[in-house]
């Protein structure tokens, strides 16, 4: 099986150790990852039609993050919508994966409250099309629960080691379900 990791740092930061770790939960599975930190779904859609060409069994994505980001460029979001739209249709014949980005507890809790409101609504507004298309999601905040909020690196933003570990046994868990 092969599966094909694409979207922002949430699993650029999914180094070898994870990968082992998904490729030793799934039989016969290579993971690839094509996914980068910084990435919006802007990044996606100019990407997509090159990743997919690889016509993975599966593919996990991860936007969203940097598309709502208070101390980035936010990505409006309809252009969001139609990105994610256009990115999990590139897939036709791949199971789909989307992982939503868990709070962030960044210092400024003005942009943590920013961030946190504004990636649900783009999650809740997300939900219809990935019902229509197909794409089963892992949310973020569930895979960190039990962890109790110490799931960040020391930027309250990226997950740390424990979050991976939970991350990954989701994700082989889901993939399953195919």
């Amino acid at each position: 099986m092969n599966i094909v990791l694409f979207g922002d740092s949430h699993l650029g930061r999914f180094g070898k150790r994870f990968i082992d770790q998904l490729e030793g939960l799934i039989d016969n599975s290579i993971v690839y990852n094509c996914a980068a930190g910084g990435f919006t779904s802007n990044d996606g859609v100019r990407r997509v039609d090159y990743i997919a060409r690889l016509k993975p069994d599966v593919v996990i994505f991860s936007f969203g993050g940097n598309d709502v980001s208070p101390w980035k460029e936010v990505v409006a979001e309809s252009v969001f919508l139609s990105n994610m739209r256009r990115i999990f249709e590139a897939f036709p014949d791949s199971s789909k994966l989307l992982f939503t980005s868990p709070d962030v507890a960044v210092a400024n809790q003005d942009q943590a409250n920013i961030y946190n409101n504004s990636i649900h609504t783009y999650r809740e507004a997300l939900e219809p099309i990935c019902e229509e298309l197909g794409v089963l999601i892992v949310d973020g905040n569930d895979t960190v629960r039990d962890l109790q909020g110490d799931y960040h690196e020391d930027d309250g933003v990226h997950m740390n080691k424990n979050a991976y570990r939970n991350l990954v046994n989701q994700l082989a868990k889901t993939i399953t379900l195919f």
